[in-house]
This record gives structure tokens, C-alpha cells and sequence, in this order.
């Protein structure tokens, strides 16, 4: 390949004998990007180069190449190191690529990920939750195989601004799509669109972790996912999702919540019933715990608040509302026993 820059600083190809080593890698990736495009060997051949520059650093996971869609010929190498504290070190090591790079640590998202809040009463249509599913169910598959960072689909109610409209308070549902690196593409890969079935997405910074530092039975800063919790019992805590009327819950086997006297009285109730819709910071008889119970109500996380108890159909499930210490990341505490299981599964890392 040979190439020259032109008086007006743009490069240009020719098959004179002229030195392309000299560019700036910068510059030699552009180049190739233009005369080549991106899905081609020689953009994947020079991709290579900096690649093994980059991975010769200790605290870097990984690496790709990415566009954005605003300069499809500038790439940019998206670099995701081991901690939050690799990031400068990282970044000082990288200059003397001549490249241009985005440095990412496992907890750092961006802050445009915030959307507009939604009350947590409002009551969200079966066609709308139909409508989201229905497209989830059938785009997911074919989506994960389009875009290899992508971790997460997500459906939520968004607040539409139309000020033309007497109405303030209108919401439409949509779609969130969760990638390593919001606005980067990989250079191998299509943008997301825009609109699905009818349904507009919003690409958001956000990954699926399965990592923690403190073990499930010691008391959590932030709760999290298979965490213990108890108020008959010890128990875990399965997932957390977002309730229309009680706000953010977590969910545990109905068993760890109640004691056999109330399970026999939820069988008698249809099996299904709600324990209360008072949040009073007095009524200490349906507070959650994390890990354990405590006399002086310290580790009070919630209250009890639906049961659905179907022994015969194998179906026991509490919901309790989160007041306190709600989670921040989607991690996994680590055994007890500090046993290394070499568990850390983030889907950005994987790469075809």
C-alpha cells in the first residue's frame, strides 16, 4: 500500500514509492478506512497491529475498534481495563500510540444513561407490555448475532415532551438497548436502529456483571442479587425489578419471608394477597433484613408486601419493597469461603 498527504492535509493513494511507516497511526487507519472501507483484511490487518500494542499492558481485558456515526472514517479504539484505578495509568501508556482511544473500567457507565423518571404508580397497559415483549421475544436473537457488545434489552414507559399538547403526562413505551461503549461502534457492525416494529430504542452504556467483593451473608453497602436476606428465616435474594405501585422490590422464595402459620393462611386467601401498603417506619412486623435480623432493626432493607403461595403447582414467591441500601450494580456476591471460581462473565468481553 502506498499513500501521500496532499497540501490540503487529506491523504490521498497513488503508486509512487512514498512512505506510509511515517503517518501517524491515526492517519494510516483513516487511510485504509477510505481507500479499503471498514469490513475489509487490511483495516483488520492494521486493527491487529494496535491490538497487540494495546493488550502488551497489564490491566487491559480488552480492546476493539469502533466508529462513530457522526465520522464513520475515525476509528477509535475502545479500551476496557481490569479496575477503576488502571484508568490513568492505561491512558499514559496509550499516547505514544498515536491513536485515538476511550478507556472504559468495569463500573464506569455514561451519564447519558439517565431517563426521564417515571411514576412509580403509573399504570403501564397490557398492550404496551404486550408490544414490548412481542418485539423483545422476537429481535433478541437476531440482534445479539448483529451486535456482539450488546448485554442487555430493556422495555420502560418514557415520558413524552409535546408541548403542543394540553396533556403533560403522556408516556410511550420503548425500547432500551445496553452496549459496553454508547456512541462507539465496532467497525464490523451496523448502528443499532433506531426504531423496531414501531417502537423507538435508545442505545444506553450499561453491562451485566457477575462479580462482587463481600461474600452474601456479610452486610451489603449496596444489596445485590443472590445476597442473603431473612425475617422468618435466612433466605437469598433472587432478582429486583420495578413494581407500579410499590417501586423497586426484590423477590425471594415466599418461604424465607413468611412462617408456616402465615403460608397456611396465604393457601386460605387464594394464594395469592397483599400483606400491606404501609411504608410506616414503625411497623417493624413485616420488615426485611439484610443479611440477618437485628434487634435494634439496623439492617431493616424493606417491607413485605405480596405473597403468591401455590404449593401443589410448586409456586412461592414474596415481594418486598427495597427502602434501603438498593443495589447498584448487577453483581453477584462471591462464597463465603472466598473460594476463587473464576466467575466473571461480562458479554461485552465475548468476541467472535
Amino acid at each position: 500500500m502506498r499513500f501521500l498527504i496532499s497540501e490540503d492535509s487529506c491523504i490521498q493513494y497513488s503508486d509512487t514509492d512514498l512512505v506510509f511507516e511515517s503517518f501517524p497511526m491515526r492517519s494510516k487507519l483513516r487511510a485504509v478506512v477510505e481507500r479499503f472501507g471498514r469490513p475489509s483484511k487490511e483495516l483488520e490487518n492494521l486493527c491487529n497491529v494496535v491490538y497487540s500494542s494495546i493488550r502488551g499492558k497489564l490491566s487491559v481485558e480488552h480492546v476493539y475498534a469502533a466508529y462513530q456515526v457522526t465520522d464513520q472514517r475515525n476509528l477509535t479504539f475502545v479500551v476496557t481495563v481490569k479496575s477503576d484505578g488502571d484508568v490513568i495509568d492505561v491512558e499514559k501508556c496509550l499516547k505514544e500510540l498515536a491513536i485515538e482511544c476511550v478507556i472504559k473500567s468495569p463500573h464506569q457507565t455514561n451519564s447519558d444513561n439517565k431517563e426521564t423518571v417515571v411514576p412509580c404508580n403509573l399504570p403501564i397497559q397490557e398492550e404496551d407490555i404486550k408490544k414490548l415483549r412481542n418485539c423483545i421475544t422476537t429481535h433478541a436473537d437476531q440482534l445479539r448475532a448483529n451486535h456482539r457488545y450488546l448485554n442487555m434489552i430493556k422495555g420502560f414507559m418514557h415520558k413524552v415532551n409535546n408541548p403542543s399538547s394540553e396533556n403533560k403526562n403522556q408516556y410511550e413505551a420503548r425500547l432500551a438497548m445496553f452496549v459496553h461503549a454508547q456512541g462507539y461502534i465496532p467497525i464490523d457492525e451496523e448502528p443499532i436502529k433506531k426504531n423496531i416494529d414501531g417502537i423507538q430504542v435508545d442505545v444506553r452504556e450499561g453491562a451485566f456483571m457477575l462479580d462482587s467483593r463481600q461474600p452474601a451473608d456479610a452486610v451489603l453497602n449496596d444489596i445485590s442479587m443472590g445476597c442473603q436476606i431473612s425475617r422468618n428465616k435466612s433466605g437469598t435474594l433472587s432478582l429486583f425489578f420495578e413494581h407500579p405501585d410499590h417501586g423497586l422490590c426484590g423477590i425471594t422464595s415466599a418461604h424465607v419471608l413468611l412462617s408456616a402459620d402465615e403460608l397456611i393462611q396465604c393457601e386460605d386467601k387464594s394464594s395469592h394477597f397483599s400483606v400491606s401498603d404501609s411504608d410506616d417506619e414503625n411497623d417493624v412486623q413485616n420488615d426485611v433484613y439484610q443479611p440477618h435480623f437485628s434487634p435494634v432493626r439496623d439492617n431493616v432493607i424493606g417491607k413485605l408486601k405480596e405473597v403468591i403461595y401455590k404449593p401443589l403447582h410448586g409456586l412461592e414467591i414474596a415481594i418486598f419493597s427495597i427502602k434501603k441500601r438498593p443495589p447498584k450494580y448487577g453483581e453477584f456476591p462471591i462464597p463465603r469461603d472466598g473460594t476463587d471460581l473464576g466467575i466473571f462473565y461480562l458479554i461485552f468481553f465475548y468476541n467472535k
